[in-house]
């Protein structure tokens, strides 16, 4: 990929006669070594950023634009020329929010049912097989499951008991926070509030 980018690259569409275009790409190809691709070709660009929210870099974020579809806030990296626009929307809020509710909701009721099972005749008891069963489950809801925490008791070969706990509600809140629908990233700004301005 990054041989078919570079070769790209030399040719500028006529029709727009551009003497500096911008590079648009999407997070699939936006690798390191194709972004210092771009930047060696003095290029500017704007992508999807690969990295999680905790990888981005710390700082007074400028509001930039803020609209009744969401808010718009830009952070200049430290450590290079890159600028990061945050896109908050509170529509993807909600909507994530119901998704974690109702995951999170289906996920405590099949680990109840399972408890329950314990219980009744004919029910699955051995102990292998409940930690398969719980095994489907976290696969099943593995959005929400990584962040609970369950024990099963057992007993000559039985399980007797299951528990569970949500041990990181934070990080759950924050896998479903909606705050960041996208990052991007835009090297040689000049960040003003209500615009973002190139450098000419």
């Amino acid at each position: 990929m990054g041989a078919i980018l570079d070769e790209l690259l030399l040719y500028h569409p006529r029709q727009l006669r551009l003497t500096r275009p911008t590079v648009v790409i999407d997070a699939g190809i936006a690798t390191e070594a194709n972004l210092q691709t771009i930047r060696t070709k003095g290029l500017d660009y704007v992508c999807v950023d690969r990295r999680r929210v905790q990888d981005v870099p710390e700082g007074n974020p400028t509001v930039v634009h803020d609209g009744h579809s969401g808010v718009v806030k830009a952070i200049r990296s430290a450590d290079s020329s890159e600028v990061f626009l945050f896109c908050e929307s509170t529509g993807r809020y909600q909507k994530e929010k119901s998704i974690k509710n109702r995951f999170q909701k289906r996920f405590e009721q099949d680990l109840q049912r399972l408890a329950d099972s314990l219980e009744k005749k004919g029910g699955i008891k051995k102990y292998e097989k409940v930690l398969e069963r719980i095994g489907r489950l976290k696969e099943k809801y593995r959005l929400v499951a990584r962040f609970y925490e369950i024990h099963v008791e057992q007993k000559d070969g039985k399980a007797v008991g299951l528990s569970w706990e949500l041990k990181d509600e934070q990080g759950l809140e924050q896998r479903f926070s909606g705050r960041l629908s996208k990052t991007m990233v835009y090297p040689h700004l000049r960040v003003k509030k209500a615009k973002v301005i190139p450098h000419p």
